[in-house]
């Protein structure tokens, strides 16, 4: 169904979708090979005909794993057509395929290129705050897949682009990705990326919680220097920031000295 793709990649960058940047695509595909009637079910005005190429593509995963990776780019760049479309049915039928997809990948060992991350991570972080949980669970999903696949600190760059959407759901996972990772995740820069975040607990809302336990998670490693990074932000704000810090650590200490009494007691009723 999709031949090796040897042609030069055109850079994707798609802020609303044109007729150019379809046409664009359409004819990559062409110059791919893209079966024919794939083609015309891809780039048809009815949804439906969307979720029949899905349809096409799942099956040629099975049947043809090589095609998929050899034109990855393209069917990535496809669903990031699909998330500006709005439509449930496609959505949801899109993210259970591309997960399918990055399953194969993982087992594959398979490494993401650039070209390709950059086709889709940007455009899959539009959609990680859906107001629909299937789409929810199924773009969390897929974000926690392309970690596998993608170094961590490349996603964290994507997802630092995307607070400018004011989505808190974007600190989340850099919040998961400082715990998983360390501080080496924060790139380009770790004093820049902190300085950011903080940013955020202005924004009121969900955004400080989410914020808050960012900040918190480069302390518990960087301890008083994340102060001098965070910079200069609204003393309301850095009162927050600190009696935050200050909570959370003192939980911890609590827990583990909770921890560590209950160790010294067994220890005791192992030595009796």
């Amino acid at each position: 169904m999709l031949d090796e793709q040897n042609q030069k990649v055109p850079k994707w960058n798609v802020t609303t979708p044109r007729k150019q940047s379809v046409k664009s695509l359409k004819k990559q595909m062409l110059v791919s090979n893209v079966n024919k009637k794939l083609l015309t079910y891809m780039f048809h005005s009815d949804f439906k005909f969307h979720l029949r190429a899905i349809d096409a593509l799942r099956q040629d995963l099975t049947n043809n794993t090589n095609g998929t990776i050899d034109n990855l780019d393209m069917i990535l760049k496809w669903f990031t057509l699909r998330f500006f479309d709005k439509k449930p049915p496609v959505l949801l039928k899109g993210l259970e395929y591309l997960q399918a997809v990055f399953t194969m990948l993982i087992a594959q060992e398979y490494k993401m290129l650039e070209y390709e991350a950059s086709s889709f991570i940007p455009y899959l972080i539009l959609k990680i705050g859906y107001p629909m949980d299937a789409v929810w669970n199924g773009v969390q999903a897929l974000l926690r897949q392309i970690e596998q696949v993608y170094p961590a600190a490349g996603v964290f760059e994507y997802l630092m682009k995307g607070l400018k959407s004011k989505n808190a759901e974007c600190l989340e996972h850099l919040r998961s990705l400082i715990e998983n990772n360390g501080v080496e995740v924060c790139k380009p820069d770790l004093s820049a990326a902190v300085k950011e975040i903080a940013r955020q607990v202005s924004y009121r809302g969900s955004f400080v919680r989410e914020a808050l336990d960012c900040i918190v998670q480069v302390y518990f490693i960087e301890k008083d220097n994340v102060y001098e990074m965070i910079g200069e932000i609204p003393d309301e704000d850095l009162s927050v920031l600190k009696k935050h810090i200050e909570g959370v650590v003192k939980d911890r200490g609590a827990q583990g000295s909770h921890v560590s009494q209950e160790q010294q007691q067994q220890d005791e009723e192992e030595e009796s």
